[in-house]
């Protein structure tokens, strides 16, 4: 089983946790159902189940989910460890086939965050940064 980080903002607040509590239940949950099989399986079998797309922008991924709308949380594996990691970098919703603008290159700026500064830049998904002292 993969490990599931969130990204933290420079102000140190769960950018991926404040964006799913925005989502309707039944959205949040189908959520969190994908992102639980795609930490169970490779990353080779969920490019070709069509969990993943991408990647979308350099090394960034992007999760689908088909709810009442198209969520598109943007991703990347590792980047610390590349093959036992995720990252969730910035949450997304897709309308009519469009992401929205310049979503990818943000997603890159806070993957290259992550990269500089794992510890202070995430934190385990789904976590309080006041629980985890990031």
């Amino acid at each position: 089983m993969l490990n599931l980080f969130d990204y933290v903002t420079d102000r140190g607040r769960n950018d991926i946790l404040e964006w799913t509590a925005r989502l309707q239940k039944p959205d949040r949950a189908k959520l969190e159902q994908k992102l639980a099989r795609l930490v169970q399986i490779s990353h080779d079998l969920a490019k070709n189940t069509h969990l993943l797309a991408g990647p979308v922008h350099e090394s960034i991924w992007k999760l689908r989910v088909n709810a009442s709308i198209m969520l598109r949380p943007h991703l990347c594996k590792g980047p610390v460890d590349n093959h036992a990691e995720y990252t969730l970098l910035i949450g997304a919703v897709e309308v009519g086939d469009r992401l929205p603008k310049d979503i990818g290159k943000e997603a890159m700026v806070r993957r290259g965050r992550v990269e500089a500064n794992p510890s202070g830049c995430r934190v385990a998904h789904g976590t309080m940064t006041s629980e985890a002292g990031a």
